[in-house]
């Protein structure tokens, strides 16, 4: 359970179980820019529909109000956490400038 209030950051996703007056920032998972509003869902956490006003996401800011909120996923298995996961697998790909610099980089080793 996590116990919510203004100024707290949710450390893992959660479904809302209370609420009063609760608005959060998510700009950092979704680039909203927007407060959400966020209620409570009174049915199962394993629920397939769970409506997005009633989810909390890891890395979420609460920007007023209070909320208790039942914990459904923590680390790599929160939104974050899989986009996080998918930034680690995308691989490095060198950039033309870098391409270049390793070029003349290794014309200059070669030629002295």
């Amino acid at each position: 359970m996590l116990l919510l209030r203004e100024g707290d950051i949710a450390h893992a996703d959660a479904v809302v179980r209370s609420s009063s007056n609760l608005s959060v920032d998510e700009s950092m998972l979704t680039g909203e820019s927007e407060p959400l509003e966020k209620s409570a869902f009174e049915g199962p956490s394993q629920a397939r529909e769970i409506p997005e006003r009633s989810l909390l996401f890891a890395g979420s800011r609460v920007l007023a109000g209070q909320a208790s909120a039942e914990v459904i996923a923590t680390g790599l298995n929160t939104r974050f956490g899989k986009i996080a996961s998918l930034v680690a697998d995308a691989g490095f790909e060198p950039t033309p400038l870098q391409r270049r610099t390793a070029r003349m980089v290794r014309w200059i080793v070669t030629r002295h």
